[in-house]
């Protein structure tokens, strides 16, 4: 559970291997907004992993669960899938 403030920029890190073909997608975000996404590689080989960041602002109190897939942008089914829980109370 990541706790945060209404307006509070946070991030969630999910660990990827974009040159593979598979990305992060956010599919749910209830009660944040997407502000900004990177990719940090693990080191300085070619087509090493790394981890994707999503940079979020938590913009409604409540309780909420985002969701994220992976998969291939053309592909519609996803190869895993992660929910991250999060508690935005007001500013």
């Amino acid at each position: 559970m990541i706790a945060v403030r209404v307006g509070e920029v946070f991030n969630v890190d999910l660990k990827a291997t974009p040159t593979t073909g598979y990305r992060w997608q956010p599919v749910d975000l209830p009660g944040v907004r997407l502000v900004d996404t990177g990719f940090t590689a693990d080191g300085t080989t070619p087509g090493q992993g790394g981890t994707e960041r999503f940079h979020l602002r938590a913009a409604e109190p409540g309780r909420h669960t985002l969701t994220f897939e992976l998969k291939r942008a053309w592909e519609t089914d996803p190869v895993d899938t992660r929910t991250v829980e999060i508690d935005v109370s007001e500013a």
